[in-house]
Order: structure tokens, then C-alpha cells, then sequence
């Protein structure tokens, strides 16, 4: 028998035509999506222990009734804080019989650059004496506290 080129190449094709066909088998390397969710976030930074101080002198031409501190927080990127109190009468109180009404607020130093320890913001809290209840007490230290919630 004689060897037969045009055979051998028919042959050859068919084999490299069969190898290049699927053969349920997995390809060597797949494409993998990658998806991540960032929340919106704020956060107070922890050990923090906010501090106001109003010192009343109710005989000076225009006694204080307000003093303020610091908050710090952080938000993520782009979130803006929304600030909460106690609400309803918050009263100061001492060892005497009486008591000093006042109300909170917060304000925040804007919305949020990230969750980064660089990225913090400053909240500023403040407290206000009610005067009436404040020319009525009688001398001594009062003291209260409140609670202040942060969300974005």
C-alpha cells in the first residue's frame, strides 16, 4: 500500500477540526464580576465624653445662658448627618430643691468625606439656660445630661 499525502492531510484536518470543537468541557479561564456596596453611614468617634459649661451670673448685664462643645464624626463619603436631642423639659439639677430648665441643639460641620480617621467633622452642641429658671435657683452646681443621636 502507498502512501497517500492527500489522504493524510484529509485526515489531519479532521482530527485538528474535532479538538477545536466544544466538548462540554469548562474553557481555561472565565471573566468574575466584582460588586461591593458601600452604605450610608455616620458614626461618632469612639471615647468621646462631651462636656458643656455655662456659667450663670444672673446680677451681669447680659448673664450667659448658653455654652457649646464638640462632637467629632464621620460619614461616608458624600452622606449628610442629621442630628437628634432629647426632646421635651430637660431640667438641671442639683442637692437643692431647684432645678434649671434648658434645651439642646446640634448643628454638623457638613456632609461626609469619608469613614477615614483624617476625615472627621466637628458637630457643635449647644445648651441654653431657660432664664426664668435660672434667676430662680438658688447657688450651687446643677447638672443634666442628654442624649444625642447621629444618622445620615
Amino acid at each position: 500500500m502507498k502512501f497517500n499525502r492527500k489522504v493524510a492531510a484529509a485526515g489531519v484536518a479532521a482530527a485538528c477540526s474535532w479538538m477545536g470543537m466544544s466538548n462540554g468541557y469548562a474553557a481555561g479561564s472565565i471573566n468574575v464580576s466584582v460588586q461591593a456596596t458601600v452604605a450610608a453611614q455616620c458614626i461618632f468617634n469612639a471615647g468621646q465624653t462631651p462636656v458643656i459649661n455655662i456659667s450663670y451670673d444672673g446680677a451681669a448685664a447680659t448673664p450667659t445662658l448658653t455654652g457649646n462643645t464638640t462632637a467629632v464624626y464621620r460619614c461616608t463619603n458624600g452622606t449628610a448627618p442629621t442630628f437628634a436631642v432629647t426632646t421635651g423639659t430637660l431640667s438641671l439639677t442639683s442637692t437643692t430643691a431647684t432645678s434649671i430648665n434648658y434645651t439642646v441643639g446640634a448643628s454638623g460641620g457638613g456632609n461626609g468625606t469619608g469613614m477615614g480617621a483624617a476625615q472627621t467633622k466637628l458637630a457643635t452642641v449647644t445648651a441654653s439656660l431657660q432664664q426664668s429658671t435660672a434667676d430662680a435657683a438658688e447657688p450651687g452646681t446643677y447638672s443634666g445630661s442628654f442624649t444625642l443621636t447621629l444618622t445620615p
